[in-house]
Protein backbone atom coordinates (compact mmCIF):
# COMPACT_ATOMS: atom_id res chain seq x y z
CA UNK A 1 0.00 0.00 0.00
CA UNK A 2 1.23 3.35 -0.81
CA UNK A 3 -0.22 6.50 0.96
CA UNK A 4 0.10 9.40 -1.43
CA UNK A 5 -1.07 11.91 1.13
CA UNK A 6 -0.79 11.43 4.55
CA UNK A 7 -3.42 13.54 5.89
CA UNK A 8 -5.97 11.83 3.18
CA UNK A 9 -5.85 8.43 2.97
CA UNK A 10 -8.86 5.89 1.89
CA UNK A 11 -7.06 3.17 0.68
CA UNK A 12 -7.61 -0.42 2.15
CA UNK A 13 -6.16 -1.86 5.02
CA UNK A 14 -5.29 -1.33 8.49
CA UNK A 15 -3.35 1.33 9.70
CA UNK A 16 -1.80 1.94 14.12
CA UNK A 17 -1.45 5.60 14.75
CA UNK A 18 1.33 7.10 17.25
CA UNK A 19 0.75 8.92 19.93
CA UNK A 20 3.30 8.82 22.46
CA UNK A 21 7.29 7.63 22.83
CA UNK A 22 9.24 6.75 25.95
CA UNK A 23 12.29 7.07 23.17
CA UNK A 24 13.19 9.21 20.54
CA UNK A 25 11.35 7.47 18.00
CA UNK A 26 10.51 8.63 14.32
CA UNK A 27 7.49 7.21 13.63
CA UNK A 28 4.56 9.23 12.93
CA UNK A 29 2.53 5.94 10.86
CA UNK A 30 2.82 1.99 10.44
CA UNK A 31 0.47 0.92 7.75
CA UNK A 32 -0.29 -3.30 8.24
CA UNK A 33 -1.25 -5.33 5.37
CA UNK A 34 -0.91 -8.83 6.31
CA UNK A 35 -1.07 -10.67 9.86
CA UNK A 36 2.31 -11.59 11.01
CA UNK A 37 3.13 -10.73 14.56
CA UNK A 38 6.28 -8.46 16.68
CA UNK A 39 6.01 -8.14 20.23
CA UNK A 40 5.07 -4.10 19.85
CA UNK A 41 1.90 -2.23 19.77
CA UNK A 42 1.26 1.28 19.27
CA UNK A 43 -1.52 2.40 20.97
CA UNK A 44 -4.36 5.06 20.00
CA UNK A 45 -4.77 7.71 22.64
CA UNK A 46 -8.34 7.70 24.04
CA UNK A 47 -9.71 6.72 20.38
CA UNK A 48 -11.01 3.29 21.34
CA UNK A 49 -11.40 1.07 24.28
CA UNK A 50 -9.22 -2.46 24.58
CA UNK A 51 -12.25 -4.79 23.11
CA UNK A 52 -12.73 -2.11 20.13
CA UNK A 53 -9.43 -2.02 19.29
CA UNK A 54 -8.82 -5.48 19.06
CA UNK A 55 -12.12 -5.99 16.73
CA UNK A 56 -10.25 -3.34 14.84
CA UNK A 57 -7.07 -5.51 14.68
CA UNK A 58 -8.93 -8.87 13.65
CA UNK A 59 -10.69 -7.57 10.86
CA UNK A 60 -9.14 -8.99 7.78
CA UNK A 61 -9.55 -5.61 5.94
CA UNK A 62 -10.83 -2.41 6.92
CA UNK A 63 -11.54 0.64 4.36
CA UNK A 64 -9.61 3.58 5.87
CA UNK A 65 -11.41 6.59 7.08
CA UNK A 66 -9.42 10.04 5.92
CA UNK A 67 -7.14 10.39 8.45
CA UNK A 68 -7.03 13.07 10.19
CA UNK A 69 -5.01 12.68 12.86
CA UNK A 70 -2.42 14.77 13.75
CA UNK A 71 0.74 12.09 13.70
CA UNK A 72 3.41 13.57 16.03
CA UNK A 73 5.84 11.19 15.37
CA UNK A 74 5.58 9.79 18.80
CA UNK A 75 5.40 6.19 19.62
CA UNK A 76 4.58 3.87 22.82
CA UNK A 77 5.12 0.33 22.42
CA UNK A 78 3.31 -1.65 24.93
CA UNK A 79 4.41 -5.20 26.27
CA UNK A 80 2.09 -8.37 24.64
CA UNK A 81 -0.08 -9.45 27.33
CA UNK A 82 -1.43 -12.97 26.72
CA UNK A 83 -4.74 -11.70 28.36
CA UNK A 84 -5.09 -9.17 25.22
CA UNK A 85 -3.58 -11.36 22.83
CA UNK A 86 -4.67 -8.92 19.58
CA UNK A 87 -4.11 -5.52 21.47
CA UNK A 88 -0.85 -6.51 22.24
CA UNK A 89 0.14 -7.50 18.93
CA UNK A 90 1.20 -5.57 16.26
CA UNK A 91 0.44 -6.81 12.86
CA UNK A 92 3.70 -5.69 10.30
CA UNK A 93 4.40 -8.54 7.46
CA UNK A 94 4.44 -5.51 4.65
CA UNK A 95 5.44 -2.74 7.22
CA UNK A 96 6.23 0.45 5.71
CA UNK A 97 7.84 3.13 8.31
CA UNK A 98 6.84 6.05 6.49
CA UNK A 99 7.20 10.02 7.49
CA UNK A 100 5.57 13.05 6.27
CA UNK A 101 7.37 12.09 2.78
CA UNK A 102 6.41 8.97 2.63
CA UNK A 103 10.14 7.72 3.89
CA UNK A 104 12.77 8.00 6.32
CA UNK A 105 15.79 7.89 4.08
CA UNK A 106 18.30 7.52 6.93
CA UNK A 107 17.06 8.99 9.73
CA UNK A 108 18.65 8.28 13.01
CA UNK A 109 16.12 6.29 15.50
CA UNK A 110 18.12 6.88 18.90
CA UNK A 111 16.76 4.98 21.94
CA UNK A 112 18.29 4.83 24.99
CA UNK A 113 19.50 1.80 27.36
CA UNK A 114 22.45 1.69 29.99
CA UNK A 115 22.77 1.02 33.89
CA UNK A 116 19.53 3.28 34.52
CA UNK A 117 18.03 1.36 31.68
CA UNK A 118 18.19 3.67 28.87
CA UNK A 119 20.58 7.14 29.26
CA UNK A 120 23.15 5.80 27.05
CA UNK A 121 22.20 6.10 23.35
CA UNK A 122 21.87 2.90 20.96
CA UNK A 123 22.20 4.34 17.25
CA UNK A 124 19.94 2.53 14.81
CA UNK A 125 19.45 3.65 11.31
CA UNK A 126 16.05 2.87 9.92
CA UNK A 127 15.85 3.20 6.24
CA UNK A 128 12.34 3.21 3.96
CA UNK A 129 13.08 -0.61 2.24
CA UNK A 130 13.89 -2.43 5.10
CA UNK A 131 13.23 -6.42 4.74
CA UNK A 132 10.52 -7.73 5.66
CA UNK A 133 12.38 -9.74 8.38
CA UNK A 134 14.28 -6.41 8.88
CA UNK A 135 11.71 -4.74 9.75
CA UNK A 136 10.08 -7.05 12.04
CA UNK A 137 13.11 -7.05 14.08
CA UNK A 138 13.03 -3.51 14.37
CA UNK A 139 9.90 -3.73 16.14
CA UNK A 140 11.09 -6.68 18.12
CA UNK A 141 15.06 -4.53 19.36
CA UNK A 142 12.70 -1.49 19.99
CA UNK A 143 10.00 -3.65 22.52
CA UNK A 144 13.21 -5.34 24.10
CA UNK A 145 14.49 -1.81 25.39
CA UNK A 146 11.35 0.31 25.20
CA UNK A 147 9.68 -2.20 27.91
CA UNK A 148 12.66 -1.96 30.29
CA UNK A 149 12.01 1.79 30.86
CA UNK A 150 10.67 2.28 34.26
CA UNK A 151 6.81 3.15 34.82
CA UNK A 152 7.66 6.57 35.69
CA UNK A 153 9.93 7.67 33.65
CA UNK A 154 7.27 6.57 31.01
CA UNK A 155 4.11 8.59 32.39
CA UNK A 156 7.03 11.15 32.85
CA UNK A 157 7.19 11.67 28.99
CA UNK A 158 4.73 11.81 28.27
CA UNK A 159 4.48 15.38 29.82
CA UNK A 160 6.79 17.48 27.38
CA UNK A 161 6.94 20.31 29.92
CA UNK A 162 9.88 22.55 31.00
CA UNK A 163 10.43 21.13 34.64
CA UNK A 164 10.02 17.44 33.04
CA UNK A 165 12.73 17.27 30.69
CA UNK A 166 15.23 19.60 32.46
CA UNK A 167 14.88 16.56 35.26
CA UNK A 168 15.78 14.00 33.01
CA UNK A 169 18.16 16.38 31.38
CA UNK A 170 19.82 16.89 34.82
CA UNK A 171 19.64 13.13 36.04
CA UNK A 172 21.74 11.79 32.62
CA UNK A 173 24.44 14.49 32.52
CA UNK A 174 27.78 13.01 33.49
CA UNK A 175 28.59 16.11 35.32
CA UNK A 176 25.10 16.53 37.82
CA UNK A 177 25.94 15.96 41.05
CA UNK A 178 22.22 14.15 40.53
CA UNK A 179 23.76 11.66 38.41
CA UNK A 180 23.07 8.61 39.67
CA UNK A 181 20.80 9.61 42.89
CA UNK A 182 17.67 9.44 41.66
CA UNK A 183 15.83 6.35 42.44
CA UNK A 184 14.20 5.58 38.99
CA UNK A 185 11.92 3.28 39.86
CA UNK A 186 10.64 5.09 42.67
CA UNK A 187 11.10 2.68 45.84
CA UNK A 188 10.70 3.60 48.91
CA UNK A 189 12.77 3.48 52.22
CA UNK A 190 11.78 1.74 54.64
CA UNK A 191 10.45 4.48 57.19
CA UNK A 192 11.91 7.57 56.10
CA UNK A 193 9.77 8.28 52.77
CA UNK A 194 11.06 7.65 49.17
CA UNK A 195 14.47 8.72 47.55
CA UNK A 196 14.96 11.32 45.40
CA UNK A 197 12.85 10.38 42.19
CA UNK A 198 12.47 11.71 38.59
CA UNK A 199 8.90 12.68 39.69
CA UNK A 200 9.60 14.51 42.47
CA UNK A 201 12.74 15.85 41.16
CA UNK A 202 10.57 17.45 38.49
CA UNK A 203 7.92 18.69 41.00
CA UNK A 204 11.03 20.86 42.64
CA UNK A 205 12.30 22.38 39.38
CA UNK A 206 8.53 23.01 38.87
CA UNK A 207 8.18 24.57 42.08
CA UNK A 208 11.68 27.12 41.38
CA UNK A 209 10.31 28.25 38.07
CA UNK A 210 7.08 29.51 39.98
CA UNK A 211 9.94 32.31 41.06
CA UNK A 212 8.59 35.24 38.23
CA UNK A 213 11.47 36.12 38.35
CA UNK A 214 12.92 32.95 37.10
CA UNK A 215 10.00 32.54 34.94
CA UNK A 216 10.05 35.31 32.97
CA UNK A 217 13.69 34.07 31.10
CA UNK A 218 14.21 32.16 28.29
CA UNK A 219 13.88 28.67 29.01
CA UNK A 220 17.88 28.64 27.91
CA UNK A 221 18.12 31.30 31.08
CA UNK A 222 16.28 29.23 33.05
CA UNK A 223 17.84 25.93 32.67
CA UNK A 224 21.10 26.87 33.00
CA UNK A 225 20.51 28.92 36.27
CA UNK A 226 18.47 25.49 38.04
CA UNK A 227 21.21 23.59 36.90
CA UNK A 228 23.88 26.27 38.34
CA UNK A 229 21.06 26.02 41.42
CA UNK A 230 21.13 22.22 42.05
CA UNK A 231 24.96 21.58 41.08
CA UNK A 232 26.20 24.02 43.51
CA UNK A 233 23.85 22.80 46.81
CA UNK A 234 24.07 19.65 45.96
CA UNK A 235 28.28 20.10 45.59
CA UNK A 236 28.12 22.08 48.42
CA UNK A 237 26.28 19.74 50.87
CA UNK A 238 27.88 16.60 49.29
CA UNK A 239 28.15 15.15 52.73
CA UNK A 240 24.65 15.14 53.42
CA UNK A 241 24.08 12.54 50.30
CA UNK A 242 24.00 9.24 52.26
CA UNK A 243 20.90 7.27 53.10
CA UNK A 244 21.19 8.90 56.76
CA UNK A 245 20.10 12.20 56.10
CA UNK A 246 16.79 13.46 54.32
CA UNK A 247 18.58 15.86 51.33
CA UNK A 248 18.48 12.37 49.43
CA UNK A 249 14.78 11.81 49.32
CA UNK A 250 11.53 13.30 48.45
CA UNK A 251 11.34 15.67 50.88
CA UNK A 252 14.82 16.98 50.88
CA UNK A 253 14.32 18.13 47.28
CA UNK A 254 10.92 18.87 48.13
CA UNK A 255 12.06 21.67 50.68
CA UNK A 256 15.01 22.77 48.35
CA UNK A 257 12.19 23.36 45.53
CA UNK A 258 10.40 25.19 47.67
CA UNK A 259 13.45 27.66 49.34
CA UNK A 260 14.76 27.78 45.69
CA UNK A 261 12.05 29.18 44.48
CA UNK A 262 11.98 32.24 47.22
CA UNK A 263 16.23 32.71 46.54
CA UNK A 264 15.38 32.70 43.18
CA UNK A 265 12.70 35.55 43.54
CA UNK A 266 14.70 37.69 46.15
CA UNK A 267 18.31 37.38 45.08
CA UNK A 268 17.88 37.32 41.33
CA UNK A 269 19.51 40.26 39.76
CA UNK A 270 19.67 41.03 35.92
CA UNK A 271 18.71 37.43 35.10
CA UNK A 272 22.31 36.61 37.24
CA UNK A 273 22.66 34.84 40.57
CA UNK A 274 23.78 37.05 43.58
CA UNK A 275 26.99 35.20 44.58
CA UNK A 276 27.17 36.36 48.05
CA UNK A 277 23.71 35.76 48.91
CA UNK A 278 24.04 32.23 47.33
CA UNK A 279 26.75 31.24 49.70
CA UNK A 280 25.07 32.92 52.44
CA UNK A 281 21.81 30.50 51.53
CA UNK A 282 24.24 27.19 51.43
CA UNK A 283 25.56 28.26 55.19
CA UNK A 284 21.55 28.29 56.53
CA UNK A 285 21.16 25.09 54.35
CA UNK A 286 24.32 23.12 56.53
CA UNK A 287 22.86 24.12 59.45
CA UNK A 288 19.63 22.96 58.62
CA UNK A 289 19.12 19.20 60.53
CA UNK A 290 19.13 16.77 57.47
CA UNK A 291 19.44 13.76 60.00
CA UNK A 292 16.57 11.22 59.61
CA UNK A 293 17.15 10.15 63.52
CA UNK A 294 16.25 14.07 63.99
CA UNK A 295 14.06 16.88 62.97
CA UNK A 296 10.57 16.48 62.09
CA UNK A 297 10.14 15.98 58.15
CA UNK A 298 9.63 12.80 58.15
CA UNK A 299 6.03 13.80 59.80
CA UNK A 300 4.89 15.98 57.01
CA UNK A 301 5.67 15.77 53.29
CA UNK A 302 8.88 18.30 52.05
CA UNK A 303 6.75 21.19 50.77
CA UNK A 304 4.82 21.17 54.04
CA UNK A 305 8.01 21.19 55.93
CA UNK A 306 9.63 23.79 53.62
CA UNK A 307 6.65 26.27 54.08
CA UNK A 308 7.44 25.73 57.81
CA UNK A 309 10.81 26.89 57.37
CA UNK A 310 11.08 29.43 54.56
CA UNK A 311 9.89 32.65 55.67
CA UNK A 312 12.83 32.11 58.15
CA UNK A 313 15.16 31.20 55.40
CA UNK A 314 14.71 34.09 53.41
CA UNK A 315 14.52 36.59 55.85
CA UNK A 316 18.04 35.16 57.21
CA UNK A 317 19.23 34.82 53.28
CA UNK A 318 17.67 38.63 52.70
CA UNK A 319 19.69 39.78 56.66
CA UNK A 320 22.58 38.04 54.96
CA UNK A 321 22.47 40.18 51.70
Amino acid sequence: MIIHQVVRMKETGRVVYSTHTPCSMIFPLVVVRTVEVALGFQRIRDKKKISSISRYLRQPFTPLPELTMVCDGEVEFIPYDSRYPDYGALHVSALELLDGQHRLFGAELLYRRSKHSYDTMLRMKVYHNLTHDERIQVFCDLNEYATKLPQSHIRLLRDKSFATLESIRLEQSENSPLNGLIALDGKRGKAFGKFITLESFARAIEEICKSPKLGALQSEKRSELIEMFFTYVFSELSDFLTPEYRLLNSYGVAFLGAVGREYMQECLRNGELDSDRFQGLITLLRRHEWSKEKGVTGMVSGHQHAQKFLRDVVFRVNAAG
